[in-house]
């Protein structure tokens, strides 16, 4: 085996079992985090409107007060014309937990609209559809899709640089 191949697997060893200069020790620490997107939709035929909030608990189950904590939160939506990911709202807060106690917080309402692609008939002149007039067929317009939906949220607590507790709704979210 040469000499570059041995050095190889003993990187590889090195990252698997944690040790080496490429591993990180997390902090630790006894903070839990539950976070539950909160809101109301109101379904129109072709529309949606939503109203979304995050409701955040940190609980401290250490002996120890945290404090210097700040909260990072972020809404995602997806477009509904092309489905890609958006930043819809995002914010900071700072806090501090006492040992054994929690602290519950939200984030400010958000509404989202969005509008389906959708066909509509074809009004003319008089304001009657063509379908009442003999003999014609009736025309239908493409109505593009327009605006966003919500997809997920994200939230990481830091205490100084390091991260000591995150959720997100989705694995592939992050509020880093």
């Amino acid at each position: 085996m040469n000499n570059c191949i041995r050095k190889t697997y003993l990187m590889l060893a090195a990252c698997t079992f944690g040790i080496g200069p490429l591993s990180a020790t997390p902090a630790p620490s006894g903070l839990n985090l539950d976070v539950r997107s909160e809101g109301k939709a109101d379904f129109k035929r072709d529309s949606k409107k939503q109203t979304r909030h995050l409701a955040i608990v940190i609980t401290n189950n250490s002996k120890v007060a945290a404090s210097g904590l700040k909260l990072k939160w972020i809404l995602f939506g997806h477009t509904m014309k092309d489905r890609k990911l958006v930043t819809l709202k995002s914010g900071e807060l700072s806090l501090s937990v006492d040992a054994g106690k929690s602290v519950t917080t939200s984030t400010p309402d958000v509404t989202i609209s969005g509008e389906r692609e959708h066909s509509e008939p074809v009004v003319n002149n008089q304001g009657v559809n063509r379908n009442n007039a003999r003999g014609r067929q009736v025309t239908f317009k493409t109505i593009p899709a327009s605006g966003e939906q919500y997809y997920g949220f994200a939230v990481t607590v830091y205490q100084g640089a390091s991260i000591v507790a995150e959720s997100s709704s989705h694995p592939s979210l992050s509020a880093k």
